[in-house]
């Protein structure tokens, strides 16, 4: 379980590399209580995760929770995080105050490997929280050229379990629920925090810009 300092706010992105994971984590730096979900491709055909990702999203690792991407490298993965991030799968779940959240493994899903979607309703039935998010690398549609249509079964899955929320590198791809979202969800979304860091750095380029 996570400590009781880090059950207020969720910030994180995918794709946090060599070539920018410095002035991302730089972001996260300002939300010292944050949990931290890092969504995948994290080395970028790096395997050694000690010389590419640890020196700048690294000073997070005690509190990050991280999804497999298909640029990491699964060996340096899993020896790096640990056994929390539910090897060999990379599919696992956790609470965050009164949310539950699920980290899938986009990649195994595109492989035709089940044992994810067994994971995942398994879980979805036995975890009964009436506030929940879900995240994974991939997302089911993009505006560009990064659509999944492989990852269509999982959102049905998520949609039908009730999943308000579904997060992919680090942009909230979808509202599973949005419209249909329990009050309870949504005033606890009020009162928690839910930060791309994308959308961060936005916010703060233009502020510089003034």
């Amino acid at each position: 379980p996570l400590p009781p300092s880090l059950e207020t706010t969720l910030i994180g992105a995918g794709d946090a590399d060599c070539a920018g994971g410095e002035l991302t984590a730089r972001i996260i730096e300002r939300y010292p209580n944050a949990t931290v979900f890092a969504n995948g491709d994290l080395t970028y055909h790096h395997a050694d995760y000690k010389k590419c990702y640890d020196p700048s999203w690294g000073r997070f690792k005690y509190r990050t929770r991280p999804a497999f991407g298909n640029h990491d490298d699964p060996k340096a993965y899993f020896e790096y995080f640990g056994a929390s991030t539910g090897p060999p799968l990379g599919v696992y779940s956790y609470n965050l105050g009164s949310w539950h959240i699920i980290v899938l493994n986009s990649v195994l899903i595109k492989s035709g490997d089940k044992s994810v979607m067994e994971f995942l309703k398994n879980d979805l039935r036995i975890n009964k929280a009436e506030c929940s998010l879900a995240y994974a690398h991939h997302p089911l549609f993009s505006s560009g050229i990064h659509g999944a249509s492989w990852m269509d079964e999982t959102y049905e899955i998520l949609d039908k379990g009730g999943v308000e929320v579904v997060l992919c590198e680090a942009i909230p791809c979808e509202a599973a629920k949005a419209r249909g979202a329990a009050p309870a969800c949504r005033a606890s979304s009020r009162n928690a925090q839910l930060k791309s860091i994308r959308q961060e750095h936005a916010i703060t380029s233009t502020e510089q810009q003034r």
